[in-house]
């Protein structure tokens, strides 16, 4: 038997996936389901349920008889040589893959067009994958994050397209082959594998480097995405106002319903565009997009309708509760630019009728580690006044997090988030470590202090 492009689209394979419920094995497991094989994995957290409704066999931990009769492994980067499955496998003669092989042999099967960065991109790949389904164009999707329009998070369709990320924790896996690429930043991060900032650049370059298409690259905003694509002739650039690029766009605002912005492309107005998404650099994401999809021959008009259809993908900023005002956000961002984005963004959101929006309260305990361990001094930190090592004087910091603006509650729960409400909702928001967009007022008739 056979794992190459041609056999995982020829007959029925017993696929056994280690780390099965990680953000990368998901819409893996959802495109060989599609390819009709009998998916089958193990990992230390649940799998989603939708993956369990579609027929996937699913066993929570790893043990030397996991792999049961399986005829193919794979294994996410996040599983070591030393897994007793993936050496199972290896005892046994099995095939063994690691995702991004399995990626790349499926790509090769269709045209690859990577989604590329340190940050943005399951939701700008979402958004291509949108924008290349209002064009009629039937695209395969790998995406990140489960994404509601799509009704998955991997898909593997009759279109010619395959729209994907190209996570850099993994390296330039040798058989990716992007018939085009999109590049939205190149910032140093994944430090177990990458020594600084320059590995993380030669790693794009690599990538960059075997694109037989069109390569799209965030203008000034990025040097170092810039710097990873300088050796690439015909590049195409994207930015805000004045950065000069090809795609340049301008701030139209932000309100409850998302941003707008309007765009000038190679020297013609687009018009303006809008997307239910929140912050500037969501904005940045989709002209991104749009810069792509219109070098692909996209119309503009099904690229204004493909946004306006976008709704975020699974923990993009998504809302998870609102109460009374109250607002409970879950948002996978964990680099300190990502942070520093994602809070930026939540200043236009309206919350509670018309009270103003308040503080915002980070996660002190986590994001110190998480500056610590990027940037040389606190100086450079973009997330400052928020983390407990970032700029903050002593009298903001209180039980594992800091204050950054106003905010009631003086301490959080557990080095939770404080949430500093004046209702038990806000109490109970501070224990479990949750975000609430309102700090100075509740919006609760109880009157109890929240986040003390």
């Amino acid at each position: 038997m056979t794992c190459d492009p041609v056999g995982w689209s020829e007959g029925k394979k017993r696929v056994h996936l280690i780390g099965v419920a990680g953000s990368g094995m998901v819409p893996l497991a959802e495109i060989l389901l599609d390819l009709g094989h009998d998916v089958r994995g193990s990992d230390l957290k649940q799998v989603p349920e939708r993956l369990l409704k579609r027929g996937l066999k699913f066993v929570l931990g790893h043990s030397v008889s996991g792999l049961g009769d399986a005829e193919v492994v794979v294994a996410s980067a996040a599983i070591p040589d030393e897994n007793v499955e993936w050496v199972d496998g290896k005892k046994r003669g099995l095939t063994r893959f690691r995702r991004g092989e399995v990626l790349g042999q499926l790509a090769a099967k269709k045209k690859l067009l990577a989604v590329m960065g340190s940050h943005g991109k399951t939701t700008t790949a979402t958004m291509l994958a949108q924008i290349f389904q209002e064009a009629g164009q039937e695209p395969c999707f790998y995406l990140g994050g489960y994404a509601p329009a799509l009704g998955a998070s991997g898909g593997w369709r009759n279109g010619e397209w395959l729209i994907a990320e190209v996570d850099e924790s993994e390296g330039a896996p040798a058989q990716l082959r992007p018939w085009a690429a999109l590049l939205l930043n190149a910032d140093y991060e994944h430090v177990d594998r990458y020594a600084n900032e320059k590995a993380v650049i030669a790693a794009y370059q690599e990538i960059l480097g075997k694109v037989t298409g069109p390569v799209v690259v965030v203008a000034k905003e990025e040097s170092a995405a810039m710097d990873a694509a300088g050796s690439v002739m015909g590049k195409v650039t994207f930015g805000w106002e004045k950065s000069n690029a090809d795609y340049v766009a301008t701030w139209k605002g932000e309100n409850a319903e998302g941003i707008r912005f309007g765009v000038q492309g190679k020297g013609k107005e687009l018009g303006e565009f809008s997307v239910a998404a929140t912050g500037r650099h969501n904005g940045g994401n989709a002209l991104g997009g749009l810069a792509l999809a219109a070098e692909l021959g996209i119309g503009m008009e099904k690229i204004r309708k493909g946004l306006k259809s976008f709704r975020r993908a699974e923990r993009r900023f998504e809302i998870l509760l609102g109460v009374g005002g109250l607002e409970v956000v879950d948002d996978y961002a964990h680099h300190p630019k990502e942070v520093g984005a994602t809070l930026a963004g939540t200043g236009s959101a309206k919350s509670c009728g018309d009270l103003p929006t308040a503080s915002i309260y980070a996660t002190g305990n986590i994001l110190e580690g998480v500056c610590r361990g990027t940037f040389e001094s606190r100086s450079d930190c973009p997330t400052t006044g928020l983390c407990r090592w970032g700029k903050s004087d002593g009298g903001r910091k209180r039980g594992g997090a800091c204050r950054q603006d106003r905010g009631v509650g003086r301490k959080s729960r557990g080095g939770g988030i404080d949430v500093g409400g004046k209702n038990d909702f806000g109490k109970n928001l501070a224990r479990g470590g949750l975000i609430s967009r309102d700090g100075r007022r509740g919006c609760d008739a109880n009157g109890t202090k929240g986040g003390e």
